[in-house]
This record gives C-alpha cells, structure tokens and sequence, in this order.
C-alpha cells in the first residue's frame, strides 16, 4: 500500500500512525495473496486469504471513522473488494481443468453416448457398402460422389491427390483441411437439431460418397494408390465424424424424446455431452489435417509407415476416449 493519508480532522494522530506502521506490510501481504488467490494457491494460503478477510473488514471500519477522506481509506476499501471476490471466485486451474476434461469427462460422454456412437458407426459402414455397391452396379453414377476434373484425373490413371503439394504448400493446405474437417464435423452436429434427420443425411452422405470413390478408383485400378493416401489421417478423422454423428443423434433424440425432466433440460444435457466431445474432436481434427498435409501426400513415406502413423493416431484417439490409462497413470502419481 503505497501513499500516505491526508491528516485527519477528528483523528488521533498517535493511533493513526500506529496504524500504519503496525499494519502497512500486513496489507501488502494481503494484497499479494488476493492477486495470487484467484489463480490458483494452496489450502494455507486460502486461509491466509479468509483471515485477512476480517481484518481488513475492521481497519476499514477504523479508517472510515479517523480518516475518511484519506488515500489509505480508499485503498483498504480497494483491498477488501479484492479479498472478497478471491474468496467468492473459484480459482482458475486451468492445466488442471484441460487434464479432468480429458480424463474424466470425455470418457464418461463417450459411455453416456456408447449406443449413438454404435448406431452411427453401423449406419456409415452400411453406406460405405451401399456406395460400393452402386457404383458396381450403375457405374454411370461416379458423378454423384466425384466431379467431372476428378473423374477425367482417375480415367488417365491418376489420383486427384498426386500432384497436390505442386499446387498448394503444406503448411497452407494443412489450415484449409483442419478448417474444412471441423466445419463438418460442426455440421454434423448442429444438424441434430431438426430431430437427428440432419446429422443422418451427412453421416449416410459421407459413407456413401466414401464407398462410391473407392469402389470408382479401384474400377481403373488407382484403389491402393487412395489407400495409401487416405489410411494415415483417415481413420480418425472418419472417427471424429462419427463422434460429432452421435453426438447430434442424441441431440435429435433429446428434442423428439425429451423425458420427464423436459425438452429445455434434456437439449441442455445433450449440448453438455456435444460440448465435452467436441473439446476432444478438435484436437484430433487439427492432428489429422496436419497429417494429411505433410504425410499423406509425400511419396516419401512407405504404405506400411502411413498404415503405423494411422493406426497409432487411432489408438490415441481411443485411449482419450476410454480413460481408463489416464485414470491409472494419475493415480500412480497420487500414490507416490
């Protein structure tokens, strides 16, 4: 507390002064604490906190009777509104929020939300099957899943995807992808509101046009070659896709089938379950669209090294998911 207070008309000097000298590094420390308070301390220093509360709740009653109009007054007035709201405000942790949201609540969402999850992982390989199958059967339809400069690249043996990096840089092309593959995931999951029909359209919409186009490329015999493209960020970014899928379907169902508690309550709870996968659908979006700019279009890499990247990528979107080796590694520490 720096500045002195203006004399006082009706004070005692002596036990003004008193006051000051007795009391003046105290405040300091109190107002060191309050700033720190709303952070993030431990147990001792909250009670250091709640008791500076109370004292500085009787000098400022003291400095409103002998100094009213003083500097110090208005400080210690300042002091206690900080002290107040360190002990009202909830400290902010956030590392330690970032680590509960990962190993607590996004694997209790994705148990909470284990049927939609299992209902739309089944209805996009069904529709990756049925794109397959349509193409086989009326070939004439590739213009549904492809456009016409695709289809003229996959005819004279090429993949839309060879020549890529010639045309956009990495860095450039990863932003576009992690941009596009959040925007349909979102898309996927705000379309639950027209009671989950929306979300089922792009989760049937993107299977199908997934079959389609293998089953097209295989047909003149480029499907390995989008094998080897897709395999490294695919599998999770496909995932994703799906999370975001159940997500909106049980954001549908919330709608059509509210319960007893209500529509209002169960459209909350199911925001709450959406809001807590996507915290963990971005990430991996982000992982997936730089993998897919700077692995999978770089002949440099081996099938069999996009295969590992792929596949470890998903196991660690399935250990975020279940929680289980977080939950265990944080209570070895604990144990320690």
């Amino acid at each position: 507390m720096n500045g002195n207070p203006s004399p006082p008309e009706s004070a005692n000097p002596r036990l003004w002064e008193h006051l000051l000298s007795v009391r003046l590094e105290r405040w300091r420390r109190l107002a060191t604490l309050a700033a720190g308070r709303r952070r993030d301390q431990d147990l001792a220093a909250a009670r250091a906190v709640l008791s500076g509360y109370g004292e500085v709740a009787r000098d400022v009653a003291l400095a409103r009777r002998t100094a009213p109009d003083s500097l110090t007054r208005r400080t210690l007035e300042t002091l206690y509104g900080d002290l107040h709201r360190a002990l009202a405000e909830a400290p902010s942790r956030r590392w330690r929020d970032l680590v509960t949201l990962f190993v607590d609540h996004v694997p209790r969402a994705a148990r909470h939300l284990r049927a939609e999850i299992a209902s739309v992982v089944a209805l996009f390989i069904i529709s990756i099957i049925a794109g397959v199958l349509l193409l086989r059967v009326y070939p004439d339809t590739a213009g549904v899943f492809l456009s016409p400069q695709m289809i003229e690249t996959v005819q004279h043996g090429q993949l839309w995807t060879d020549d890529i990096l010639n045309v956009v840089p990495s860095s450039v092309l990863s932003i576009n992808l992690m941009t596009n593959n959040i925007a349909v995931a979102l898309t996927c999951l705000t379309l639950g509101l027209f009671y989950g029909l929306g979300t089922l359209y792009i989760i049937c919409l993107n299977g199908m046009m997934l079959g389609g186009v293998f089953a097209y490329t295989h047909r003149f015999g480029l499907g390995d070659d989008l094998y080897r493209f897709v395999i490294a960020h695919g599998l999770v970014e496909l995932s994703v896709i799906c999370l975001a899928g159940a997500a909106g379907l049980s954001l549908g169902r919330a709608i059509a089938r509210p319960g007893a508690h209500g529509r209002i309550a169960a459209v909350r709870a199911a925001m709450r379950q959406a809001g807590v996968l996507t915290a963990v659908a971005v990430p991996f979006l982000i992982g997936s669209g730089i993998i897919e700019a700077y692995v999978s279009p770089n002949p440099e890499f081996t099938t069999a090294a996009r295969t590992v990247i792929g596949v470890l990528w998903f196991g660690v979107l399935v250990l975020a998911l279940d929680g289980r080796v977080w939950r265990g590694f944080r209570v070895a520490r604990t144990t320690r």
